[in-house]
């Protein structure tokens, strides 16, 4: 989360859910934010044509009936947050929702689900936007705010504009652009709106590529790619000189012409796929040598009045936070120690070894459709079937789950830690009147935990006016891990969410495998799988390295399985106890 730039804002507390708004939506798109607070692949309108497509797919005999169930079950959840669905349904929401049931027969849940997608298709986005501003008005409602934009944010996605476009859209209107000067007034929403009109344009899209692409102009222009002696003519030329500079060896001019999209981004991504086709059709034929092309493309349209010179969006894959660089030699020794030490099963050590090579593998994949399939490759060495009467999905899902949960009171209290660490001096100080707490991690998690520094976080709160996000954010926290009531739901809540969305990327492999079909929200799952492979790999090495006696992947799989279980029945006994100095490690964490 970063510190917003409010040069253009006026300071007038009229404008802070506004403020709150512009934000989230920062963040949600931010290339390194948590996998907890970006942009979710889904909402309800987006589920709900998944799972009819699901109901297609198992009346067609491509999947099965059981396939159906977590699906309807992520979708009445998703209903049950949304606002725009029960602004939409109005006084037949409650209705609708609890007439939602996985023991229906399936003729039954096909009628359910096709009345809500007629109900709810046309009006979703505008009734979205309607309860934005609305909301964004009356200030006091944040968490609705943040529904709301989750939903837009998703839909915007889901319409075909490019997740990058709409966060540089969103940096450039409120925060660095020249237009609009001042943001003085909640009219600026409209304006913002306005961005998003859902109009198509017409792009041009200008590569560089090798000479090898000499080879095959004759076959390229039947795909309506032009190749240029020379640039053509343009009325903004002097504007992207620097792009038309010769660079070797990129000299060779190709033009992509009348590529519809919504934005330039978009436009490339589409342009960029042809040449993809013709670069694989290549190398069936020759393997050794390779069609290339310069990560900068130009994208211009039609008539002129729009141009801009887009870099390579960053991979997917690519989407997790480095470790610093200074720690490497550290980190390197801990993970090696960690393989080479004698308490790891051999199998256990050659099946991480061929794991981390497949994640390996999946860094450099060019492609996201072979990110997802490497990475779940990983998974599926790493945790392999067992003779329990579940499908194979359902055991990963009950194998992995528990993994992505145990630590995720201290995943948010590390995000926390660095959102107030880059507002300055005096947060620190006020951070540090918390005596307890090994680290500032630590001390974060007692910061949101304990009812005692309820005072410090006035204290934070009323620095923090203009930052509503971080203020907003520690609000959060609190309401989710204050007690064990809130900590058992938290944590039970996430691992299904969790459950949900490993579910999702599995369903997506097998489509990506068996059909070739793609989904406009795969880089998302991707991510989300690459930070899943990660933690396991890591509690993996944590545990094998602490352990005093031998022990196989498969007994560390089962023991994390029992730590939460434990954990969460040890909440349970526990009724409704607030966290103390005392408590909130043994609470949050459960040891």
């Amino acid at each position: 989360m970063k510190v917003p730039e409010l040069s253009k804002w006026k300071r007038d507390s009229d404008l802070i859910g506004l403020l709150f708004f512009a934000q989230l939506i920062d963040e949600l798109l931010f290339d390194y934010t948590i996998d907890t607070y970006k942009v979710p692949a889904l909402n309800s309108n987006s589920i709900c044509y998944e799972l009819l497509h699901a109901i297609y797919e198992v009346e067609s005999g491509y999947l099965e009936q059981g396939a159906i169930a977590p699906i309807l079950e992520e979708l009445q959840y998703s209903l049950q947050k949304d606002p725009v669905i029960k602004e939409i349904l109005g006084r037949h929401y409650e209705e609708y929702i609890i007439s939602l049931n996985t023991r229906d027969p399936f003729p039954a849940t096909k009628t359910k689900i096709e009345y809500l997608k007629n109900r709810i298709e046309k009006e979703y986005f505008q009734t979205c936007k309607t309860l934005l501003k609305k909301t964004i008005s009356g200030q006091k409602e944040k968490e609705k705010i943040n529904r709301l934009t989750r939903v837009f944010v998703t839909e915007l996605i889901n319409m075909g504009y490019s997740p990058r476009y709409i966060y540089f859209e969103n940096l450039r209107f409120f925060f660095k652009g020249p237009f609009p000067e001042k943001i003085d007034s909640l009219k600026a929403i409209d304006k913002y709106f306005e961005c998003f009109n859902g109009k198509e344009k017409e792009w041009n899209i200008i590569f560089w590529g090798n000479r090898n692409f000499g080879f095959i102009s004759k076959f390229i222009e039947k795909i309506d790619v032009e190749i240029c002696k020379t640039v053509p003519s343009l009325a903004f030329r002097d504007k992207v000189d620097e792009f038309l500079k010769e660079d070797p060896p990129f000299l060779i001019c190709l033009i992509v012409r009348n590529v519809k999209a919504l934005d330039a981004i978009r436009a490339r991504e589409i342009a960029e796929n042809k040449l993809l086709i013709v670069d694989s059709l290549v190398k069936y034929h020759v393997h050794r040598h390779d069609l290339g092309w310069k990560d900068e493309v130009l994208c211009y349209t039609t008539d002129e009045r729009y141009y801009t010179v887009c870099k390579r969006p960053i991979p997917p894959a690519m989407k997790r936070p480095d470790r610093p660089t200074e720690k490497l030699s550290k980190l390197v020794d801990e993970t090696f120690s960690a393989i080479a030490t004698e308490m790891l099963a051999e199998d256990s050590l050659k099946r991480l070894l061929r794991a981390l090579r497949l994640h390996n593998i999946a860094l450099k994949a060019g492609s996201p459709e072979n990110q997802i399939l490497d990475f779940w490759s990983a998974i599926e060495i790493l945790l392999p079937p067992s003779k329990e009467g579940k499908s194979r999905i359902e055991q990963i899902a009950d194998s992995m789950t528990p993994f992505i949960a145990g630590g995720y009171a201290a995943k948010l209290a590390a995000d926390l830690y660095k959102s107030v660490k880059v507002t300055g001096e005096e947060t620190m100080k006020k951070l540090k009147k918390i005596r307890i707490g090994d680290n500032e991690v630590d001390k974060c998690m007692a910061l949101f935990s304990i009812k005692k520094n309820e005072k410090l976080r006035e204290e934070l709160y009323k620095l923090f006016e203009w930052h509503p996000l971080l203020k907003n954010r520690i609000y959060f926290l609190v309401s989710k891990f204050n007690s064990t009531k809130t900590i058992a739901n938290t944590l039970n809540a996430h691992r299904q969410r969790v459950s949900w969305q490993i579910m999702r990327i599995y369903r997506t492999r097998n489509l990506i495998i068996h059909s070739g079909k793609t989904l406009p929200y795969l880089d998302i799952l991707v991510e989300n799988l690459h930070s899943y492979l990660d933690r396991v790999f890591d509690l993996i090495c944590i545990k094998a390295t602490r352990s005093s006696h031998p022990l196989s992947i498969d007994e560390i799989v089962l023991e994390i399985k029992l730590e939460q279980k434990s954990h969460i029945k040890m909440l349970e006994r526990m009724g409704d106890l607030e966290c103390t100095e005392e408590n909130y490690k043994r609470l949050l964490f459960g040891n």
